[in-house]
């Protein structure tokens, strides 16, 4: 399995479990990186908006932005 399918069933498995710390320090520490329109994406099915805006600010696609601000 590749590290990039890996990192995203954990990070999937961190938001169900409610620990999305876990997910935000694997934006610090993981490499090559899950996209931050994924990692948003997984925060808003989960209902977690707080987190999700967090990740939303951090990608650098303006278009990208504004539609997961929309769908909060």
């Amino acid at each position: 399995m590749n590290d990039i399918v890996f990192w995203a069933i954990e990070a999937r498995i961190f938001i169900e479990m409610n620990k999305p710390n876990e997910v935000l320090q694997y934006l610090k520490e993981k490499s090559p990186k899950l996209p931050l329109k994924y990692i948003a994406e997984m925060f808003i099915e989960a209902g977690d908006k707080e987190h999700a805006i967090e990740a939303i600010t951090k990608m650098k696609d303006a278009e990208e932005k504004v539609s997961l601000l929309i769908s909060i």
